[in-house]
């Protein structure tokens, strides 16, 4: 009888553990097709879709409509309902059944989730529209570089152009709900995005069009007669445009600011919230905002003993810390070939290499893109890279090398291919964790300096005035969204810094923090904690006793292998990393 009750127990244990096993890989299958889910709520629109991937077959996306953007209280209600919905699947989910890989991005979505609930409860303290980054601005960029890889895309993008109107419509709906509401931008501010429109629509010829021509001439899925068909139904689509933006400058014109208070959003009910989740968003950091301020007033001061040090003991050396020249002339490809070589020693950078091609900026579109970018290649595919300069950087070997060492290699290409190549869920590579990327850029850009033969006190320098005058505005901007200060604290604040400074340049520089909270901080907040997390994981494994012999090599393989994330799920997680690759 014993006998048949221990083999009676000894078969419900292995039911029990076989019933723990099934149920353990149902939470992980249900886990993954959560992620699937939420992936494709972000490729929502083919404008998305177009950007990141090369197949969206694959994905069941190739048909997706473009339409124009609208906003209603409605649509707030139904944003929220479908986060909460997938909040309430993902807490449904048991963690401990879940792989490490697979907790690691629980954790993450979860924040992603929080956080873009936490937008829609402030839905008018931020502006689609600004000078600098506003939708407005960015648009005929973005559509510039549309992806022709069929016919459909070609439609798409007719249809973004004739679709603009209304969606100007929509922004501007929501814009005067602001205005009324009290959380407009200052009368000039709105001035100058008049002013802007006004030059996209009246210029001799659109830079579309011939960059569009372009394109089509080099689609080999088109024969000539329909090249020719699709040029000229081009123009009537662009006449639309055009159409759209004589619209929005009449309206940008004539908008009636009266109660608006010229401060940041510590200004407005709850501002300050909203201030802390966006550093928290943009930067992948959950400290009090005093505690960041104090952090990089500290490092400031720092930075600033460096420069004046060097400053004083070499004053004939100034102009070569603000504009320094460690490099003769030199071409794009051979500067990157150089740090192709160089960087191999301390990042992992793939055998094959990664084919890559440079472009210069169209001199049309000089005023309305940055000095130089990288264009982020389809998450699902290996393409030939492409790395955008303009002819002011391409010229300058010195200038080009550290842009170079940012947009390309160890920067935004390293990162972004070591991405999409790793077994990361597609969910991971499309949340948009800038701070990750853009605080790796900042101290990719600072690493490939070890690899010149210069100066090293004048390079200290160069990188202590770098990081000052990025550190004085990142203060700036807390002081303005999280202080309260209004233009005539913010330019006395900022004249500490920057004594000859013009009240124009300090006007620009009031708008650019006023219209994207978080701008300067998703940068060097990002940058100072990447090397806060390099120092920790270097110590932790010099502790361990690893058999390590570069450890900077170590840490930017940790880094890239992790891939986007906030610092503080990195921190987390740091230690189990740790013990799965060194013990």
């Amino acid at each position: 009888m014993r006998k048949k009750l221990l083999i009676l127990l000894v078969s419900l244990f292995l039911l029990i553990i076989a019933s723990g096993c099934a149920g353990g890989s149902a939470q992980r299958s249900k886990f993954d097709r959560l992620m699937e889910d939420y992936f494709l709520m972000y490729m929502s629109d083919p404008m998305t879709v177009n950007y990141t991937l090369d197949q969206p077959e694959n994905f069941d996306l190739d048909d997706l409509e473009v339409t124009p953007y609208s906003y209603s209280e409605k649509e707030i209600a139904d944003g929220i309902k479908e986060l909460g919905n997938l909040k309430k699947r993902l807490r449904n989910i048991r963690y401990r059944s879940l792989t490490y890989e697979q907790r690691i991005t629980y954790d993450i979505v979860a924040i992603d989730i929080d956080n873009s609930i936490g937008y829609f409860n402030y839905p008018y303290h931020l502006s689609n529209f600004g000078i600098l980054l506003g939708y407005q601005v960015m648009l005929p960029v973005v559509l510039a570089e549309y992806r022709f890889n069929s016919e459909k895309d070609i439609n798409d993008y007719f249809a973004y152009l004739s679709t603009t109107q209304e969606t100007f419509e929509g922004m501007m709906d929501l814009e005067k709900a602001r205005v009324s509401r009290g959380f407009g931008f200052p009368p000039d501010m709105y001035s100058q995005m008049a002013e802007q429109c006004k030059e996209i629509a009246t210029a001799d010829e659109l830079f579309l069009v011939p960059i569009f021509n372009e394109k089509i001439n080099a689609a080999s899925f088109l024969s000539a007669a329909r090249k020719s068909e699709l040029k000229a139904q081009h123009a009537n689509h662009i006449a639309d445009f055009i159409d759209a933006y004589e619209y929005l400058q009449e309206e940008f014109e004539n908008i009636q600011v009266t109660n608006y208070t010229n401060k940041g959003l510590s200004s407005f009910e709850n501002g300050t919230k909203l201030y802390e989740l966006i550093v928290l968003d943009k930067t992948g950091c959950d400290w009090e905002i005093d505690d960041i301020y104090d952090y990089l007033e500290e490092e400031l001061d720092k930075e600033l003993d460096i420069l004046y040090d060097y400053i004083y003991a070499n004053p004939s050396k100034i102009n070569d810390v603000i504009q320094p020249s460690f490099l003769p002339a030199r071409t794009e490809r051979a500067l990157y070939n150089q740090l192709l070589s160089a960087a191999a020693a301390d990042f992992p950078i793939p055998d094959e290499g990664l084919s890559v091609r440079f472009e210069t900026v169209n001199p049309i579109l000089n005023d309305y893109l940055a000095p130089a970018f990288y264009m982020l290649s389809p998450i699902d595919a290996q393409v030939e890279e492409v790395i955008y300069m303009k002819d002011e950087i391409a010229s300058d070997s010195t200038a080009a090398y550290f842009t170079l060492g940012h947009e390309g290699i160890p920067g935004h290409m390293l990162q972004h291919n070591a991405m999409k190549n790793s077994e990361l869920p597609y969910v991971r590579m499309v949340l948009d964790l800038i701070g990750y990327s853009e605080g790796w850029a900042i101290y990719a850009e600072e690493y490939v300096g070890k690899y010149l033969d210069i100066n090293r006190d004048l390079y200290a320098a160069y990188l202590a005035n770098e990081r000052a005058t990025a550190l004085a505005l990142c203060l700036a901007e807390i002081q303005v969204h999280y202080n309260g200060y209004a233009f005539p604290q913010f330019k006395y604040f900022i004249e500490q810094y920057f004594s000859t400074i013009s009240e124009a340049d300090a006007y620009d520089i009031f708008y650019q923090i006023l219209e994207t909270p978080g701008y300067f901080l998703e940068y060097y907040l990002s940058y100072y904690l990447l090397k806060e997390l390099k120092e920790s994981f270097i110590d932790e494994l010099q502790a361990a006793n690893a058999a390590v012999t570069n450890y900077d090599y170590e840490f930017h393989k940790f880094y890239l292998e992790f891939g986007p994330a906030p610092f503080y799920i990195m921190e987390k997680w740091m230690m189990e990393y740790i013990k799965r690759n060194y013990d």
